[in-house]
């Protein structure tokens, strides 16, 4: 039990995280442009890792399909 939520919320704080780092690339795009597109690019490298760890592996992926996201 214990480890299915570990695992819901290692994937909830990731995509946070990537999220955040995408939604605040117009406000660092103010200051600083080239911080700006770093973030940008994590933001995008991290939510692209994360689909890839999710998607790739077929324990996850046959857990996804049978129970859901619940």
């Amino acid at each position: 039990m214990w480890e299915y939520l570990i695992a819901r919320l290692t994937i909830l704080i990731t995509l946070s995280l990537g999220t955040l780092l995408i939604v605040l690339y117009p406000c660092i795009k103010k200051d600083n442009i080239y911080f700006a597109t770093f973030s940008l690019a994590v933001g995008s490298f991290v939510i692209i890792v994360l689909c890839y760890f999710i998607f790739s592996n077929p324990v996850i992926l046959d857990q996804i399909f049978r129970y859901g996201f619940r």
